[in-house]
């Protein structure tokens, strides 16, 4: 059957406003998952294989206290204090006795933590998948234009852009967040002027978890929770990061979003190759932009 010119137009059209919508609202969650990696490595130097554990933990610790208290907030506010305070214990235990090591150390050890940490959740919790309830206040949908959009993704693309935002304006405008920033390039000279290098790296490395950490809470409504989610995470993220330039804040959030976009119209177009599109993009900059699309060479840019 040969369809109307207008209804393939309409085809067309919702393909498009559906592939954006659903995709700006999963790239959101792979900018802040990724943004918590890149800060990490871009500040710190640390390539740090268990981020995407610290993705899971955030999710389990918000479903845990979801299902104590019901209410989503607090349960929000427990992914991030359950990330930071999980990546505060890394650095001090495990990543700080490495930064004098070659870089394969710390993908070894970081590997072996993120294996423990899936074990602690099946332990814990159970091997199972867990629904995760969208909150009542979040349900729903709006309508615009002649199209519905699903309230909870609306938030997840609200709420990305006010914590993508928070960030960076914590690193480039804040008085700790410029010292922090120093510190990577003088450690002597910010270590002369009183402040602890060595809690303030234990901060870094404790915020970059929390990202992580509430980009799985806010991505479970949507998906549920399995163990291995954050590994399953992780190499998506580390293609956003490669993508967007190693250690370039705003390469994350540029690559973040083209991903998400580009594996959202792949599952409308080609769903048969649907996975495959972001290791397409990743080899295509690689060849041609080795550095990434923003790319520095190992430190933090805007």
């Amino acid at each position: 059957m040969v369809l109307p010119h207008n209804t393939l137009l309409q085809i067309s059209v919702d393909g498009i406003v559906q592939g954006l919508y659903s995709g700006i609202s999963f790239g959101m969650i792979l900018v802040l998952t990724a943004a918590g990696l890149t800060l990490i490595f871009g500040l710190m130097g640390v390539v740090n294989f268990a981020h995407g554990e610290l993705y899971a933990a955030g999710a389990y610790a918000g479903f845990v206290l979801f299902g104590v208290t019901g209410n989503f907030a607090v349960a929000v506010v427990a992914a991030v204090i359950a990330g930071f305070a999980i990546g505060a214990i890394m650095e001090v235990s495990i990543i700080r006795p490495l930064y004098d090591r070659e870089p394969l150390y710390q993908l070894a050890v970081t590997f072996g933590a993120a294996i423990i940490l899936i074990e602690l959740i099946e332990v814990i919790i159970g091997p199972q998948s867990q629904p995760f309830p969208i909150p009542d206040l979040l349900s729903g949908s709006i309508a615009v234009a002649g199209y519905t959009f699903g309230t909870y993704r609306i938030f997840l693309i609200v709420a990305g852009g006010i914590l993508v935002t928070a960030l960076w304006l914590f690193l480039t405008k804040s008085k700790y967040g410029l010292i922090i920033r120093a510190a990577i390039f003088d450690t002597e000279m910010v270590e002369s002027m009183g402040y602890d290098v060595n809690r303030a790296y234990t901060f870094i490395f404790g915020l970059g978890a929390a990202y992580a950490a509430i980009a799985g809470v806010l991505v479970a409504p949507l998906f549920g929770l399995f163990p291995e989610m954050g590994a399953e995470i992780i190499i998506l993220i580390f293609v956003v990061v490669v993508v967007g330039g190693l250690g370039s804040f705003k390469g994350v959030i540029v690559a973040g979003l083209l991903i998400g976009i580009a594996q959202s119209f792949g599952q409308i177009y080609v769903p048969w190759a649907a996975e495959a599109i972001p290791f397409v993009l990743m080899v295509a900059v690689i060849l041609y932009r080795p550095q990434g699309l923003f790319g520095v060479e190992g430190v933090f840019t805007e």
